[in-house]
């Protein structure tokens, strides 16, 4: 699978972008602590949905001391949260021009959490960004887009597209922080697929996957699926 520089994601609509803080704001969350067998059990059970095809899943990698990419920068330099303890991840290949990835990261306390919300409240994600495979150096031009997903704002969406050896490709990052966690399920859409109906299609495919994703966090951290 092709795990793309975790960014941004699926350029988003005037109508989704205007009506991002209509949803409620989350409950506040638990903070649950999770071991590393923890942390992989909730990444393993946070299942990409079937809605776009069968996907293979690959194997399970541990993400300790790594930060949360939220979106790109002007200068093709990834926007990230604070650096968490423990994560893991977990990639997916739909077919050749569809594939994804979730990804739980978690802070050592109540103090580095909300380090992270402030972060994230604070991230400046702007319209003219670039990306590159391999940072700054290899960067090209895109288009970005982003917005808040609830009042709280604990949670967030990013859209990057751009071209990658004239091949068009458009990924969409969403991100929440919750506890001590932030989860984020990011699902990229290249080549034929990344046309508007089939950004559109994998756009609905995140939202859905990153709500999952959520739940399968609250539900391993209270106990009530182990």
């Amino acid at each position: 699978m092709r795990i793309h520089v975790r960014t941004a994601a699926i350029v988003l609509s005037s109508a989704v972008l205007g009506s991002a803080l209509l949803a409620a704001p989350a409950a506040a969350a638990p903070d649950y602590v999770l071991n590393a067998s923890g942390i992989q059990q909730t990444v393993l059970r946070a299942q990409l949905p079937t809605s776009l095809g069968a996907w293979r899943q690959n194997i399970y990698f541990a993400n300790d001391n790594s930060a949360p990419t939220v979106c790109q920068s002007s200068t093709g330099e990834a926007v990230s949260l604070p650096t968490a303890g423990l994560g893991g991840l977990v990639g997916y290949e739909v077919n050749k021009s569809i594939d994804g990835a979730v990804y739980l990261y978690q802070y050592k306390d109540q103090a580095a959490a909300a380090a992270a919300l402030a972060a994230l409240q604070a991230i400046n994600c702007p319209d003219d960004a670039k990306i590159g495979e391999d940072g700054p150096a290899t960067a090209v031009p895109a288009d970005q887009a982003s917005d808040f997903t609830d009042a709280a704002k604990t949670s967030f969406v990013s859209s990057i597209t751009y071209k990658m050896q004239g091949t068009p490709v458009t990924t969409e990052t969403r991100t929440t922080q919750i506890g001590l966690a932030v989860v984020q399920t990011q699902v990229t859409a290249s080549g034929k697929a990344a046309s508007q109906k089939g950004i559109g299609r994998a756009g609905s495919l995140n939202k859905r996957w990153h709500r999952q994703a959520v739940a399968a966090y609250v539900a391993f951290g209270s106990g009530s699926s182990r």
